[in-house]
């Protein structure tokens, strides 16, 4: 009987390099966790667009540039994890974020993102964590939010968000 890697733990090394596309031949890969290492450029599509049975993706404290690949991550039906904190990732929290349908975790501390939370947030029912902190968001936390009823972890400090303090974050009962 051949067997398959189904977790691939690489933390707190010193990998240098470009995320490997290499990656997408784990086919049956479920957890993804290179954090702490000196990975750089940018997450590779073609690598994730090949893990179709990944659940946990965890990259943080690498040096990895670009935009977050959002519609890749939405065709990974199983994917519940995203950890992408401390890089030098930019663009936008795309439209597509509300496609993760099975998404919990959502980590993208320290970066550069900016733009708006999209409205389609409302879509992610199972969230849990949702850290954007430290980055350079803006506009109003949208009161799609409040559909996030499994908030236990809001972070959304240090960005440029303006407007009033939305009453429905008083009535996240598990912050």
């Amino acid at each position: 009987q051949r067997g398959y890697v189904i977790e691939l733990k690489l933390v707190n090394n010193n990998l240098l390099g470009e995320f490997p596309d290499d990656a997408g031949s784990l086919k049956e890969l479920e957890v993804l966790n290179l954090d702490q290492n000196k990975l750089s450029g940018l997450i590779s599509e073609s690598a994730l667009n090949h893990l179709e049975q990944l659940e946990v993706l965890s990259l943080r404290k690498n040096n990895l540039n670009g935009d977050i690949p959002f519609r890749i991550f939405s065709l990974l039906t199983k994917l519940r994890e995203v950890w992408l904190s401390e890089h030098q990732l930019t663009g936008i929290i795309d439209h597509n974020m509300g496609n993760i349908s099975n998404l919990t975790h959502f980590d993208v501390y320290h970066n550069k993102l900016h733009g708006t939370i999209p409205v389609t947030i409302a879509n992610l029912t199972k969230l849990e964590v949702f850290s954007v902190g430290h980055n350079n968001l803006r506009g109003a936390i949208p009161d799609e939010m409040q559909a996030c009823h499994r908030l236990t972890y809001l972070s959304l400090y240090d960005n440029k968000f303006e407007g009033e303090v939305p009453n429905w974050i008083m009535d996240l009962t598990g912050l």
